[in-house]
């Protein structure tokens, strides 16, 4: 039991790369050093690694993970759709596991499509937000822009 919770904790350690480590991932694949360090986040932007989330409605659009999900800011809501992130499956209610371990697009338990998550979450009105989808919308229209998103 101890070395399981070991290796847990050692999954999530994930210290900052060094500047040498970063060129070195740069270089191979293709990238200069400046493009990588503006993909990492932030130094003093907190990650909360669990509980697992996710956006059934980001997963429908492109289905990959996103680590913004995970941030502390983002305070448990997608902030392109506005809406509450799962962090269990609506169907069985069991966790989501580490999205390394995802093989296809559905909950390992139950079945159900990750897309099909996203009518369980709950629509969040927040004080003063505009989701990335509605100010795209206003965007397009100021621009003249016929665009669906």
């Amino acid at each position: 039991m101890e070395f399981t919770r070991s290796c847990e904790l050692l999954l999530y350690f994930n210290p900052f790369p060094t500047e040498e480590e970063l060129g070195s991932i740069a270089s191979l694949i293709g990238l200069d050093l400046s493009r990588c360090q503006d993909m990492l986040p932030s130094r003093e932007s907190t990650f909360q690694p669990r509980p697992i989330r996710l956006c059934g409605a980001c997963y429908g659009e492109v289905p990959c993970h996103r680590m913004e999900w995970h941030y502390k800011a983002v305070m448990g809501v997608c902030q392109g759709h506005n809406l509450r992130l799962l962090e269990r499956c609506p169907q069985c209610k069991k966790a989501f596991e580490i999205p390394a371990l995802w093989t296809e697009d559905r909950c390992p338990h139950c079945k159900m499509r990750l897309t099909s998550m996203a009518k369980y979450q709950e629509r969040v009105k927040v004080k003063g937000f505009i989701s990335l989808s509605a100010l795209v919308s206003l965007n397009n229209e100021e621009f003249g822009i016929d665009a669906a998103i």
